[in-house]
């Protein structure tokens, strides 16, 4: 009895460690998500409206 326990145990906490990676690689995936639309995208935005270009490189020789 106590072998069936420890088993019953040890699989329960595997399931809910297993569980507790997937939720969290999902609330990692969708909060990032929400952090790169308003960061990278309202600054485009702004960026556009004033007419910013952030990569254009100018060389003078």
């Amino acid at each position: 009895m106590k072998i069936i326990l420890e088993n019953l145990l040890s699989g329960f906490l595997e399931g809910l460690k297993m569980f507790s990676e997937n939720i969290s690689y999902l609330v990692n995936v969708i909060l990032l998500s929400i952090v790169y639309i308003f960061a990278v995208g309202i600054t485009a935005m702004i960026a556009k409206f004033f007419g910013k270009h952030f990569l254009e490189l100018k060389v003078c020789l």
